[in-house]
C-alpha cells in the first residue's frame, strides 16, 4: 500500500523471505554444505551420487543422533556463518573458508581456525568477495567471481592471469555467479541455487544437470 519496502534488512534475500532465493554459500570436498548459520553432511555416497554437498541434516555426536548444529560453534570452531566459498586446498588436505575479503584457514586436528588473512594478499592480488572455488590436481587453485575465473598457481604462488578470463568461454555451460564448486577428477560440480552442474574435464563442457532436491533424497 505505501509502495516502498519498509525494511531493507528485513524483507530482501533469503532472511526475509525463506526460500526466496534458494542455494548455499560453499561446499566442501569432504561432504559438507555450507548455509547461513549451518551446515550440512551426506553420510553415504554411491557411484551414481559422490559425496557432494546435499541438504540433509548432520550426524552429530552418538550414532542415530541427527540433529542440525550451528557450525560457527559446534563443529568449526572459529569460521564465521554466511560465507562466500570454501577452498579445499589439494596438497594442505585444509578447507579455507572465504567471506568478504578474509579467509579462514580450517585445521581438521584442532578443529580450530589457526590462520587468517586478507585473500588479496593471500592470493596474490585475488580479487574479493569470491563466489565459488576448488583445489585442482594440475596445481592450480580456482576461483570464480562474477563472470569471470582465476587460476592461481600454489606452487609458484602466481595468478595466471590478473584480471581473470570469462566464465563461459572457459567452463561451456557453467552459468555465472555460481554459489559453490567441488573438485571430483574428472568432474566438477557446481552449484546455483537449486541446481548442480555437472562439469566434464575432458569434453569440457556440462554434461549433466541436477536438482539438488533430488540428489538428497
Amino acid at each position: 500500500s505505501k509502495l516502498r519496502v519498509d525494511s531493507p534488512k528485513q524483507v530482501i534475500g533469503r532472511v526475509g523471505f525463506k526460500n526466496l532465493f534458494p542455494g548455499i554459500d560453499g561446499a566442501s570436498e569432504r561432504g559438507a554444505a555450507f548455509q547461513n548459520n549451518y551446515y550440512w553432511e551426506q553420510q553415504s555416497s554411491s557411484s551414481s551420487s559422490p559425496a557432494v554437498p546435499c541438504f540433509t541434516v548432520s550426524c552429530i555426536g552418538k550414532s542415530g543422533n541427527h540433529k542440525k548444529t550451528s557450525y560457527g560453534y559446534q563443529h568449526y570452531e572459529g569460521v564465521p556463518p554466511y560465507i562466500d566459498a570454501v577452498l579445499d586446498h589439494y596438497n594442505l588436505g585444509m578447507p579455507y573458508f572465504l567471506k568478504g575479503s578474509t579467509y579462514y584457514r580450517y585445521n581438521p586436528k584442532s578443529r580450530k581456525v589457526d590462520q587468517t588473512g586478507d585473500i588479496r594478499k593471500g592470493w596474490n592480488g585475488l580479487p574479493s568477495p569470491i563466489d565459488a572455488s576448488y583445489s585442482s590436481d594440475d596445481g592450480y587453485h580456482y576461483f570464480f567471481k562474477g563472470e569471470r575465473w582465476y587460476a592461481y598457481d600454489y606452487s609458484s604462488k602466481r595468478l595466471r592471469n590478473a584480471s581473470g578470463s570469462i566464465i563461459k568461454t572457459s567452463f561451456t555451460g557453467v552459468p555465472n555467479y555460481v554459489d559453490a564448486a567441488i573438485f571430483r577428477g574428472k568432474r566438477i560440480y557446481f552449484y546455483k541455487k537449486n541446481t548442480e552442474y555437472v562439469y566434464d574435464r575432458g569434453k569440457r563442457r556440462v554434461v549433466a544437470w541436477n536438482s539438488i532436491a533430488n540428489i538428497s533424497k
